[in-house]
């Protein structure tokens, strides 16, 4: 990303600088709270998206979308074991979305940063059914929240996925 001679990449550190750059000039919507209290809780969620459920939900988007571009056969050990540790991931959410909308109780940052690769997973895996598992019902309503906010859904259709 440029920003007049300021250079940046990695999608977490992009999200995070214009966040802090532009939050509150286009419209009302609070992706990391004022409070220290709430905005450390968005980054303790933000840790948590990258440690813990960008791994599996990569390794199977790469197997399954991308690996036979790039010359290597799918993986399909990979593929089982990214599932079996998405489940063990998707189960903590279960828990920590108990009673919640939102990640933080509020839609922020740390919700935002999980859209793409549920995008991914659901449009173009098989984590669709993990996703979409019934038996964590809390987070199922999590993603359909996620899905439904007017941002996504505007970019989905600028982007034609």
């Amino acid at each position: 990303m440029y920003d007049g001679n300021f250079k940046l990449f990695e999608s977490r550190a992009i999200s995070r600088y214009l966040v802090n750059k532009y939050q509150g000039t286009k419209n009302s919507t609070i992706l990391i709270p004022k409070d220290p209290q709430k905005a450390s809780l968005v980054e303790q969620f933000l840790s948590v998206e990258s440690l813990h459920f960008d791994r599996p939900t990569s390794i199977i988007i790469y197997e399954e979308n991308f690996a036979k571009f790039n010359g290597a056969e799918v993986n399909d050990e990979k593929v089982k074991e990214a599932k079996e540790q998405l489940e063990k991931v998707l189960d903590v959410y279960e828990k920590l979305l108990e009673g919640k909308d939102y990640l933080t109780g509020e839609y922020s940052l740390a919700d935002l940063s999980h859209v793409p690769n549920i995008f991914f997973s659901v449009n173009r895996s098989s984590a669709k059914n993990i996703i979409y598992d019934e038996k964590r019902p809390n987070f199922v309503k999590w993603v359909k929240n996620i899905s439904k906010r007017p941002a996504w859904k505007q970019d989905l259709e600028n982007h034609k996925f």
